[in-house]
């Protein structure tokens, strides 16, 4: 058999699939947040939320890091883009509209999870300043908040939002640092 007959449609095609293999009949599109603990792997956006120095914390309402202070941030939707989402969440949580400056990485984090499996969160982390005349308010999912200094952050901070504040601090000094 040449390589060009092995990639060939099978010739009894299932009814709804064309010949190369995509559906015509469209797919239903999840409408609900998937479970964490359906999957191994979940995505969360967070922002850092800077201004004049200090960086916006929120006292976490849900497990696991309830009572802890946090970044703002949450899953996405499906097929929301990342950027977008870590702005609807900073919306959501403290009615406040920030414009994201650019991303600051990617940060990985394992939690407890099913069957004592851990579960995997990839964190996007992204940058973002508040638009002009905006101010944060406490809302049902950030039942506090602060700006704080991102040198001397209070306790208890769980250990990805410690790295991704140190990441953003490097960020700014180095973006000082180039306009100088």
């Amino acid at each position: 058999m040449t390589p060009a007959e092995s990639v060939r449609p099978s010739p009894s095609v299932p009814s709804g699939v064309s010949a190369e293999g995509a559906t015509d009949v469209p797919l239903p599109i999840a409408r609900r947040r998937p479970d964490p603990r359906d999957t191994n792997v979940g995505l969360l956006c967070v922002s850092v939320v800077h201004r004049a120095g200090r960086v916006l914390l929120i006292r976490e309402q849900d497990e696991p890091y309830r009572g802890e202070w946090v970044l703002p941030g949450g899953y996405p939707h499906p097929g929301e883009p990342l950027d977008r989402a870590a702005r609807r969440e900073v919306a959501e949580e403290l009615d406040l509209d920030v414009e994201i400056e650019r991303p600051l990485g990617v940060f990985e984090e394992l939690v407890p999870g099913r069957d004592e499996v851990p579960f995997r969160r990839l964190i996007f982390a992204y940058l973002a300043r508040p638009v002009s005349g905006s101010a944060p308010r406490a809302s049902l999912e950030a039942i506090d908040f602060a700006w704080i200094d991102p040198r001397a952050p209070p306790a208890p901070l769980p250990a990805p939002v410690r790295a991704i504040l140190e990441t953003a601090a490097e960020a700014t000094r180095s973006r000082r640092a180039q306009t100088r």
